[in-house]
């Protein structure tokens, strides 16, 4: 039910397709953002949402964004912090004890609203993916570790005693 009390016990993949899609994200895209923050190009709003949504844990690279959606850098980079404060996404730094560092890398960003499309797939690399979104948004995950190499670490947490690395596995 993805943490909606709504959906428990309904098995209506219509409803439920609905219900995500229009009463949980359209509101916020089309309604809550738009007055909140006076978003001016709320297509691609959407657009990111949907990027974000239906693909969860991707490495987003803002610039090369900004080419393929025919936008600013600034302007990618501020929707997808509203879409942040609207907590349908949760964005993870690629863990560094250097924050100049942390911020330059490119950051994983997850929904916390998975794709119905995605919870119905039987496929178990789409399976996986929910199940890693689902793991970012349960654990508050801030942080993920990728080197140069491209070895990959899905959630670091810390807490103040010690680094904990957990790779999610479905």
């Amino acid at each position: 039910t993805q943490g909606f009390p709504e959906l428990v016990g309904n098995t209506d993949r219509e409803f439920i397709v609905k219900y995500l899609s229009e009463g949980i994200v359209d509101n916020v895209v089309y309604k809550d953002l738009p007055t909140a923050y006076k978003i001016r190009d709320v297509g691609l709003l959407k657009q990111l949402a949907s990027i974000v949504i239906g693909q969860p844990g991707q490495l987003l690279d803002i610039q090369s964004l900004s080419r393929d959606l025919n936008s600013s850098r600034q302007t990618i980079s501020s929707y997808l912090s509203y879409l942040e404060d609207s907590f349908l996404v949760i964005k993870l730094y690629n863990y560094s004890k250097n924050l100049i560092k942390r911020e330059r890398k490119l950051k994983k960003y997850y929904s916390r609203v998975v794709s119905p499309r995605l919870v119905f797939d039987s496929n178990e690399l789409t399976q996986s993916h929910v199940f890693e979104a689902f793991l970012a948004a349960k654990l508050n995950a801030e942080f993920f570790w990728r080197d140069d190499r491209k070895n990959e670490v899905d959630f670091i947490l810390i807490n103040d005693k010690q680094t904990i690395p957990i790779e999610a596995k479905y």
